[in-house]
């Protein structure tokens, strides 16, 4: 049987699957196939990804009964540092679960992120049909979907793992679609995206929002108020719950982050932009959109009253995210927003990331819009669906396949701990302790030549401390963590001064000026070494369990 023959019998009989296979076909290329054994983590050696690793390194070994139920205590003690910040909780549980019979060093990352490839394809076929778009226009739209570049660039880029969950923009648009009150649907997805990303909670907050609009704007098929008001309660509270038992209320004041994201205007139509900035749409969306510009404009559509509310939500938070500094290559345009405002914006600092509802919402609108094309012009749309597929393939392939730059292309690197003492010194030690510690998300406190920020040793140091639950006084916080290390430095130093130091636990800094003063005072139980770029102290006895 040829191919185009088997690929339209399985488009008929079995289209999930078959959005399912694209999903996970340009999944694997994005992923690649060594990262998908759960026991290569050597890769994860890296930026983002190795902070993620640590966390569920320390995560396995919490206590079940502890609150909030994703606290990390052992990393950052006083810290507050939470699980869910660089992981998605329900796998966290599930390996937390099966940690008895899983060997030390274990990752799902791989294998998550093309799931999430497989679910994109399978929810934009879902959402695609819903919109009674068919035929082959339908596969280019999945396509389109699946190679979105602002998906892959996510994960191969920065290694964001948990920001790679697009697909609950496209089941929470799917859902807007539904003219049914649907508590528990609701409900759930509230709470699947909360578990997943805080970013991606906001998106689909923003969407349910805007679907209670929907319903209360359809008079025929409004709900009663009590019903209405009940039903949004019970929506919200399992989030809420939720909110509180994986440990957002522990930021308090730092909720608030420092820097600030913003999106150009240019960057839907520009590839260059990178980072956090990242938003291009690829240049088979950037056609199907013109294209369906076109017979949206000749025809005189107009938006229907049901789609109104999401293309409201969805220009706020693109205005958001461009943010109140409004750019364009060189021209620039800022107008003042309140105090209140500006603290609002900042507790989703990376706001730019709100903007790929309206960047799906786009995608979606050009598959319509193209599959609407008159009679007149019905002919042609075989051949334009042909043609966009091809310029997407073309577009997106080299940049992905033939890229060398970003986390997950990166070659993989190796610690820094190369002597074989470390292994020693972490059965010795019960805890483990850095000088100077500094604010990953703030400008240092301590000298600049003193600080492991510099050479990112910290990394290492953090897995390796993993690895042995050992308790640290440092911790990669996604939030600034306020005064703890000024008053964990001032600690320290007084320490090291004195000599009172911890004899069953490991001192490491990079500080030559640190370290010397406090040889002379070391107690009997302990001694120190220049090993591997750092000054480390440590207990000289084996430690009892």
């Amino acid at each position: 049987m040829r191919v185009s023959a088997w690929i339209s019998r399985a488009a008929t009989q079995s289209p999930r699957t078959l959005a399912a296979l694209l999903g996970a076909i340009w999944g694997l290329v994005v992923v690649g196939p060594a990262r998908l054994n759960p026991l290569n983590v050597e890769w994860l050696r890296v930026g983002d990804l190795s902070s993620a690793y640590t966390n569920l390194l320390y995560f396995r070994q919490t206590s079940w009964w502890q609150w909030p139920i994703t606290s990390l205590p052992n990393y950052g003690v006083g810290w507050s540092t939470m699980f869910n910040e660089s992981g998605v909780v329900p796998l966290g549980l599930a390996v937390k679960l099966l940690d008895p019979v899983l060997p030390t060093h274990f990752q799902y990352f791989g294998l998550w992120v093309l799931a999430c490839f497989v679910l994109q394809g399978v929810l934009a076929y879902v959402l695609l049909s819903r919109l009674k778009v068919t035929g082959l226009v339908l596969w280019v739209g999945v396509l389109l979907f699946v190679t979105a570049p602002i998906l892959s660039f996510r994960f191969s880029q920065l290694g964001h793992h948990d920001l790679v969950a697009h697909w609950l923009i496209l089941l929470a648009v799917a859902l807007y679609l539904d003219e049914k009150f649907r508590v528990a649907r609701l409900a759930g997805l509230l709470l699947l995206s909360l578990s997943i990303n805080a970013y991606l909670f906001v998106i689909v907050v923003a969407v349910v929002i805007a679907h209670l609009v929907a319903l209360w704007m359809a008079h025929d098929r409004r709900p009663s108020t009590m019903q209405f008001v009940r039903g949004t309660l019970l929506i919200l509270a399992p989030s809420l719950a939720a909110y509180a038992a994986f440990g957002y209320l522990s930021w308090g004041e730092n909720v608030v982050g420092v820097g600030t994201f913003r999106l150009s205007v240019g960057a839907l139509v520009a590839r260059d932009f990178g980072g956090e900035e990242f938003a291009y749409l690829g240049l088979g969306s950037l056609v199907t959109i013109g294209f369906a510009a076109l017979v949206f404009t000749t025809r005189r559509y107009r938006l229907a009253r049901h789609w109104l509310p999401l293309v409201c939500v969805s220009a706020a938070l693109y205005l958001v995210s461009l943010s109140n500094e409004v750019s364009f290559g060189s021209w620039s345009l800022e107008y003042p927003l309140p105090d209140w405002a500006e603290s609002l914006r900042q507790v989703v600092r990376v706001a730019n990331r709100l903007a790929w509802l309206p960047y799906y919402l786009l995608i979606l609108a050009g598959v319509v819009g193209v599959s609407r094309m008159g009679s007149r012009y019905r002919r042609f749309v075989p051949t334009l669906a042909v043609c966009i597929a091809l310029l997407q393939v073309v577009d997106r392939v080299p940049a992905t396949v033939l890229s060398e730059t970003g986390v997950v292309r990166a070659k993989a690197t190796w610690s820094v701990l190369q002597d074989p003492r470390w292994g020693k010194w972490q059965a010795a030690a019960d805890r483990v302790v850095l000088y100077p510690v500094f604010d990953v998300q703030g400008p240092s406190t301590a000298p600049q030549s003193a600080v492991l920020a510099e050479t990112q040793d910290w990394f290492d140091i953090m897995w390796w401390a993993a690895e042995a639950n050992l308790p640290t006084n440092f911790s990669y916080r996604s939030r600034p963590v306020g005064d703890i290390v000024t008053r964990e430095n001032e600690r320290l130093e007084l320490a090291l001064a004195t000599g009172d130091l911890d004899e069953n636990a490991v001192y490491i800094t990079a500080s030559r000026d640190a370290w010397r003063p406090v040889v002379r005072l070391l107690p009997k139980s302990m001694d120190t070494v220049f090993v591997d770029g750092l000054y480390v102290i440590y207990p000289i006895r084996e430690r009892t369990s």
